[in-house]
């Protein structure tokens, strides 16, 4: 690991899954590798063949040419790239090139691209990854999160280029680990859940949101405490839809209000194709967006399931609008022209709601003082 760069090892001495290569991704974590290990790594792993990132590989245009290849389609007038260009740490986002007309199709993601919970077959015999037949454990029912999909994508990601989903597979390997809250220290998530839990009189949402790893994972899923698992774990929770996670559409990133420009449809069907349209007219150079609570195939999350939860199972705070939904108020607020507008969702607040928000008001401050007083953070 060296300034910031991201670091393969191959080696004889070092193995991962197979006896002759070692992938080792080294993050900027102690928790992971501390510093005297790395250096130790540079002198005892030798022969060491380092391969140092000087030029950014295009991951989108290599998914896309593989979706074709698969018998999916990509419309040429959209391309994946970085939201800065000039910024190759900058998130990636789906854009257009051309204009689109309302009901054009953008996507079309063949089912053998998705990974799912069922059983994934490998493109080459020779080679001898598969594990034990799958125990299924009376307590992955009780898991929010899908123990066989993270199963199956752990193996992926092991099998690298051998993987018969390769493209997407490297993808996720070279994107920087999850920073779901449940990935957090456990300082960091000790602080979270105080200033969720004691500073006001009912606890505020996202509920269990630092427990994906140590309750859903680790123990209904019976995984291992392995740093490559643990991030396959929450890689479901934040890019599945329905445990399924699907190549290139989940490159959309979330907008809601006037943003959102697709629909979809097949997502939660198990043999269909997964199709994406464009739900307006878009100009070129705009930035397609989908909707993790807004969408057609939402269900009922536009009642219950606003920006705290999207910060919980996403690690981000949405832009404008954000849905702010609590059992006592709920209100969106958007902004125009500069300007922050809040609209309640059944009209103006009682006087329980309006003692409700005081009382977020003067707790949060409270958290921000004691936050300060905290060190070695």
């Amino acid at each position: 690991y060296y300034q910031g760069s991201l670091v393969i090892i191959k080696s004889p001495y070092l193995s991962f899954e197979s006896p002759q290569y070692c992938l080792l991704i080294i993050r900027r974590s102690r928790e992971i590798m501390n510093l005297r290990t790395r250096r130790l790594l540079l002198f005892v792993a030798a022969p060491l063949v380092i391969i140092r990132a000087r030029s950014e590989v295009d991951h989108g245009k290599i998914m896309i040419e593989w979706i074709r290849k698969e018998g999916g389609f990509v419309n040429p007038k959209i391309e994946i790239r970085r939201a800065d260009p000039s910024d190759p740490k900058s998130r990636y986002g789906m854009f257009t090139n051309g204009m689109l007309a309302q009901k054009e199709k953008l996507l079309e993601i063949p089912r053998n691209c998705l990974i799912t919970s069922e059983k994934i077959s490998s493109k080459d015999e020779n080679i001898d990854l598969e594990e034990e037949e799958e125990i299924i454990h009376e307590s992955f029912k009780d898991s929010d999160v899908d123990c066989l999909t993270v199963r199956n994508l752990i193996k992926e990601l092991r099998k690298g280029d051998a993987s018969t989903r390769a493209p997407y597979v490297n993808y996720l390997l070279a994107e920087p680990w999850s920073h779901l809250p449940s990935s957090w220290s456990d300082k960091g998530k000790k602080i979270l859940n105080e200033m969720l839990e004691m500073f006001t009189n009912i606890p505020l949402p996202p509920e269990e949101s630092t427990d994906w790893i140590d309750d859903d994972w680790l123990q209904q899923c019976k995984g291992n405490n392995d740093p490559l698992e643990n991030n396959a774990a929450l890689i479901v929770v934040q890019r599945s839809w329905d445990s399924v996670l699907i190549p290139v559409f989940d490159m959309m990133s979330h907008r809601n209000g006037k943003w959102l420009n697709t629909e979809d449809a097949n997502v939660h069907h198990t043999s269909k194709p997964i199709k994406v349209r464009a739900s307006r007219d878009c100009d070129e150079g705009e930035e397609i967006y989908t909707s993790y609570n807004m969408c057609e195939q939402c269900g009922n999350r536009y009642e219950t399931y606003g920006t705290p939860q999207i910060f919980g199972d996403y690690g981000f705070v949405e832009q404008y609008p954000q849905r702010w939904v609590f059992d006592i108020v709920s209100f969106e607020i958007d902004e125009t022209d500069g300007k922050k507008v809040v609209s309640f969702f059944s009209g103006p607040p009682k006087l329980m709601g309006i003692t409700f928000l005081h009382d977020i008001l003067s707790g949060m401050k409270k958290a921000s003082e004691q936050l300060l007083n905290y060190t070695g953070l």
